[in-house]
This record gives structure tokens, C-alpha cells and sequence, in this order.
């Protein structure tokens, strides 16, 4: 049985990138930052953070969101022909505010290592996130039983 965590679309992705650099698993680590166990799970395809994967992503020179739009069902140009670029990150026009009240918010923009861009990138999606549990909560009615 196939590990429903597991993506092979991801795990194709990222080992093309890593194989187009002429990197080794452990020089790809090493270049993401990230152990090499770590790198290990992630070219695998198994279910890594989103910061794993952008550190992947700044060290094979991806943009942000490659690897996570890859995962979401976007085509991969490192295996599609039919794509000239990467997919663009998921961000919207709108003006960006960083809610200074959320410590999660806080601690991502607080990381350095990151561009703006991808800070403000990983926000959104943790907000986007956080909007999807709150949908599908008041979405799942709570079956209550009663004694008799």
C-alpha cells in the first residue's frame, strides 16, 4: 500500500532540480541548510515543512512555492514540456499588513534567511490555512449522543 503522505510528483521535482545541478543528496542539504535526513524525506516526497521546502527551493535558485504548488497539483516544468517557468507563488495584489498579535506571524517574519517576499509568501499561506480549518469546522456539524 502507498503512503498517502507521500507525493511523487514532489519527490520527481525535487530530484530533477538536484540532478540538473550536478548536487549530491548531501551537497543538496548542505546548499538548503536542512539535514540530510531531512532532504532525504523531502526528495522522497514525504510530507516535509514548507520551510524545508523553500530552503530547497532558494538553494536550487526555485521560486517560492514551487515545490508546494508541485504538491497542490501544478504542473512541474522540470518534467511537463509543455511549461516554460516554474509556477509563480501564490500571492495576491493586495497591500500586505503583518498581524503583529499573531506570535506565528511574528516568529516567520522574524526569520532572516528568508527574502521578504517569501516571508510575507509563507503568511499568506499560513493564514490561507488557518481559513480552511475554521470553513471545514463550522462545516462538520458535532454529532452529540444523548443517554437513555
Amino acid at each position: 500500500m502507498t503512503d498517502p503522505a507521500v507525493n511523487p510528483r514532489v519527490a520527481q521535482a525535487i530530484q530533477n532540480d538536484r540532478l540538473a545541478l550536478g548536487l549530491t543528496k548531501r551537497q543538496a542539504s548542505e546548499a538548503a541548510g536542512v539535514t540530510y535526513m531531512t532532504y532525504r524525506m523531502a526528495e522522497k516526497g514525504a510530507g516535509v515543512r514548507d520551510t524545508t521546502y523553500a530552503s530547497i527551493e532558494r538553494a536550487f535558485k526555485r521560486p517560492p512555492g514551487t515545490y508546494l504548488a508541485i504538491r497542490n497539483g501544478a504542473p512541474n516544468s522540470t518534467t511537463d514540456p509543455t511549461v516554460d517557468t516554474p509556477p509563480a507563488p501564490d500571492v495576491t495584489d493586495t497591500a500586505f499588513e503583518l498581524n503583529v498579535n499573531d506570535s506565528r506571524e511574528v516568529r516567520i517574519f522574524a526569520i532572516t534567511d528568508l527574502s521578504e517576499e517569501e516571508r510575507i509568501w509563507h503568511i499568506r499561506q499560513m493564514r490561507h490555512r488557518d481559513a480552511q480549518r475554521r470553513a471545514d469546522q463550522h462545516a462538520t456539524p458535532i454529532q452529540r449522543t444523548t443517554g437513555a
